[in-house]
């Protein structure tokens, strides 16, 4: 684990790990599934834990912003601890002490996030009184959670993570049809059913469900029979699932990329 604290007090830190359990079926746990933890060394207590992030694969890393100063102190102190809990250990499968020294308990970090947050009040005061975590970008707040397709270019996915915004291109699942169009208002290509000759219950479908498929995890409208590749916050696009839309039903189908 490598952890450091900058100016503004937050806590970057990167996690690699190696050798957790995993369950017999190494086809199914192919990849590390966990959680990262910081908290204090007070074995009484399991309370005083913050959760870093949850990571698939053998790697987490990232920015806490709004740590506690008593975490910050125990960061300083070196009483602070940094842990990971697996699908098989929920409660912590390893552990270790983590010493950054750092003067934030002097309240020196604390003046930068009242002064980054008066900023932003200032463009809309209203939105951000609701909500200390919003988002705003290209001229607009954005809640904490949301997602939307910004301005400069329809091929990218943005979230909103706690004042953060985390932005990624789409990635385009790969076709297996001969042919292929590129329709003007998608970012990627689709089957050219005119000239697939199995697809002749296309039209079909189109009518029972014209709209279409909703996925909740890019926000977006997609149509029957289309496939893509699912948005998980704050991850971005996960390459080894595929999901399509069910035509006939208008329900989302997703599986794992063999």
């Amino acid at each position: 684990a490598w952890v450091s604290v900058d100016k503004q007090c937050h806590l970057h830190y990167e996690i690699v790990v190696a050798g957790l359990s995993k369950k017999e079926d190494v086809t199914v746990n192919a990849h590390l599934h966990g959680l990262a933890e910081i908290g204090e060394l007070d074995n009484s207590s399991t309370t005083h834990k913050r959760l870093l992030t949850g990571f698939y694969g053998s790697q987490a890393q990232g920015i806490l912003k709004d740590l506690s100063l008593e975490l910050l102190q125990h960061l300083d102190q070196g009483t602070a601890f940094i842990q990971v809990s697996t699908k098989l250990n929920p409660q912590g499968e390893i552990r270790g002490r983590v010493h950054v020294p750092n003067s934030c308990e002097s309240g020196a970090g604390a003046e930068v996030e009242e002064a980054e947050l008066d900023d932003t009040l200032l463009t809309d005061p209203e939105e951000l009184k609701k909500d200390p975590n919003t988002c705003f970008f290209e001229n607009q707040h954005h809640a904490h959670g949301s997602r939307w397709t910004p301005n400069y270019d329809k091929c990218f996915t943005c979230s909103c993570q706690k004042r953060t915004v985390i932005c990624d291109p789409v990635i385009c699942p790969v076709l297996t049809c001969s042919r292929t169009i590129q329709p003007e208002d998608k970012c990627c290509p689709i089957c050219d059913e005119k000239r697939e000759p199995k697809d002749m219950k296309a039209g079909e479908k189109v009518e029972e469900h014209p709209e279409g498929c909703y996925s909740e995890g890019d926000q977006k409208m997609h149509a029957p029979g289309i496939s893509w590749h699912p948005f998980v916050p704050p991850f971005g696009y996960i390459k080894c699932a595929v999901c399509t839309c069910k035509g006939s039903s208008g329900e989302v189908h997703c599986e794992k990329v063999t």
